[in-house]
């Protein structure tokens, strides 16, 4: 197989992979998992009200870290924290703890609950 048809094949090849995921999904696929990762920390009484920290992989107990808290978009109507993962690992690869939380969504709560 000739070098030129090697690279067509494997441009379409990645083309169908990538059409058949969401913006999301790519991303995801580009931040390494190298964090260590504490999931579904109850915030509240609500299903949805949940966390999940991040922690760098050379976090030792006594160096003090800054604490970054991520809430994804959706206009309030949509998404999980499932879908943020990749923030919570880039942050936490930077040397950040990184809590990527879920919220109650519309039209169970409305403003200015």
């Amino acid at each position: 197989m000739t070098f030129l048809l090697k690279r067509v094949l494997a441009a379409a090849t990645l083309s169908l992979v990538l059409s058949a995921c969401s913006g999301l999904k790519i991303l995801d696929l580009t931040v390494p998992r190298d964090a260590r990762v504490v999931r579904d920390i109850a915030d509240g009484d609500n299903p949805r009200e949940m966390l999940d920290v991040f922690i760098p992989k050379d976090a030792a107990p006594a160096v003090k870290r800054s604490v970054v808290l991520f809430f994804y978009g959706g206009s309030w109507t949509s998404g999980s924290r499932g879908e943020y993962r990749f923030a919570g690992e880039a942050l936490a690869k930077l040397g950040f703890i990184a809590v990527v939380a879920d919220y109650r969504l519309y039209p169970e709560v409305k403003f200015p609950v």
